[in-house]
């Protein structure tokens, strides 16, 4: 298994979800792409190598807490590429 990060997984989907819902937020590629970048650089990653190391991860990115920091980051992200679009 080559090196992966779970939490880009996470963040993903969870920019997804807010960005959608965000009726001011532009949807563009690359606004959509700075609000990943952004909220990744903000937040530990969890790289793994083996089936055993993405389970533990994911219980830990399943946690409440987990989940509320990464909401909280993208959160902050959607608003500074709101305030500050590069296009």
């Amino acid at each position: 298994m080559r090196p992966h990060n779970m939490v880009e997984d996470h963040v993903f989907e969870i920019a997804d979800r807010l960005t959608a819902a965000d009726a001011e937020f532009c949807g563009c590629m690359k606004c959509l792409t700075d609000v990943s970048a952004y909220a990744l650089s903000q937040v530990t990653p969890a790289y793994v190598t083996s089936d055993e190391g993405r389970n533990h991860a994911l219980a830990r990115l399943q946690s409440p807490e987990t989940t509320a920091e990464i909401t909280l980051r993208v959160t902050e992200a959607i608003a500074a590429v709101k305030s500050h679009p590069r296009h």
